[in-house]
């Protein structure tokens, strides 16, 4: 259990210490809100039941073991759990914007035994500690057969329309666009979302099947089936080390995709979508060798732009002077020898021309020091 100590919490352990005395975590809470908990916590943010401990027991100066018997005809799906202290005070909290920490079942007469290991190594030694009266642990009957974390497959079973996220792929679900599993592939673990579109479900569409992903789709008409879930905006463009975009982009490459294979980047940007023959299109935008400007919306110092607007290269008015008596070279087509300006020399050649003088690094363009990256977007 990664729990975090509150400020509260810590606050009151610092004065147990230096009191000589304890506090005692007394109440359990459980939320049905997953986040990522905040030190400066004062509650549970959708706490929907609290309860007294059922037990416990002190397993050194900075752990502490507890236990809570959860019961009622009401369904239990935790996602955030607090501890309380005696007074009140919500001590620490666990909580994961993914992650089901807890589960009972509303069937009638339904019991769920939670037990709690506490390493408190982040507060003075023997500043908290629970009541040792009794651990349901060791005293269950035939109703608790055994403790046990709840695993997705056990959920799915006590809750048949709980749909659990990030679980591993399941041929019998049915999976809705947007619902995520996980695959394991190339030696690692992979998350997959399911794309095909709004309003669309899938079954036994395996993500670990190329023919159903991006990669290897071969049907310009609908959406594939599957795609590596990242948690990046749609639409976000993003510098890419490779010609060769990830699974889950395309490059900036002044392509025309499918507007029904790629809903998702139509629907973000619907701007740029277009009909193309009989073929509705979004066209990437073309990007290849040009510098990026961010748009001026309204500023004034690059007036009249819009998205993916092109714009050519260009130098600013701007004059040379040269002070009299200054030498400079001139050149005709009969000579090269160096003018003083202002001495009051004359030539009767026809014309008179500054000679182009270059260096190495000149070229068909005015550009800064510069690295290539390709550019992708997520779709």
């Amino acid at each position: 259990m990664a729990l975090v100590i509150t400020q509260a919490g810590l606050n009151k352990a610092i004065d147990a210490s230096l009191q000589g005395i304890s506090f005692k975590i007394t109440h359990v809470g459980v939320g049905a809100t997953g986040y990522v908990p905040d030190i400066e916590q004062d509650s549970l943010k959708n706490e929907i039941t609290r309860l007294a401990i059922s037990g416990g027991k002190k397993i050194n100066s900075n752990q502490i073991h507890l236990t809570a018997l959860f019961d009622g005809e009401s369904e239990i799906i935790g996602r955030e759990i607090g501890f309380y202290l005696e007074d009140g005070t919500l001590f620490a909290v666990d909580s994961d914007p993914d992650i089901i920490i807890m589960y009972k079942s509303g069937s009638n007469g339904s019991r769920a035994l939670e037990a709690f290991d506490l390493i408190l190594d982040s507060v003075p030694a023997d500043s908290i500690t629970v009541d040792v009266t009794g651990d349901l642990t060791l005293n269950f009957d035939k109703d608790f057969e055994e403790i046990k974390q709840f695993t997705i497959d056990e959920l799915s079973k006590y809750s048949p329309t709980l749909k659990i996220q990030h679980a591993p792929w399941d041929a019998k679900r049915t999976y809705k666009t947007g619902e995520v599993c996980t695959i394991e592939a190339y030696g690692e673990v992979i998350a997959m979302q399911m794309y095909a579109g709004p309003n669309i479900t899938c079954i036994n569409k395996n993500p670990a099947d190329l023919t159903n992903r991006h990669e290897q789709w071969a049907d310009p008409t609908k959406p594939f089936w599957w795609i590596p879930y990242t948690g990046t905006e749609v639409g976000t463009p993003f510098w890419w080390l490779s010609e060769t975009p990830p699974e889950s982009a395309v490059m900036e490459i002044n392509a025309n995709l499918p507007s029904a294979v790629y809903w998702r980047l139509a629907r973000c940007y619907p701007d740029l979508v277009k009909v193309v023959g009989s073929t509705e299109i979004i066209n990437t935008g073309e990007i290849r060798g040009h510098f990026l400007r961010v748009l001026d919306q309204g500023r004034g110092f690059d007036a009249n732009r819009h998205i993916n607007s092109y714009q050519r290269d260009l130098l600013r008015q701007h004059g040379h002077a040269i002070n009299n008596g200054t030498s400079v070279a001139f050149s005709d087509e009969n000579s090269t020898s160096p003018y003083a300006v202002g001495s009051g020399s004359t030539r009767g050649d026809d014309y008179i021309r500054a000679t182009s003088v270059t260096n190495a690094e000149s070229g068909s363009e005015t550009r800064p020091h510069n690295t290539a990256r390709a550019m992708a977007i997520t779709i």
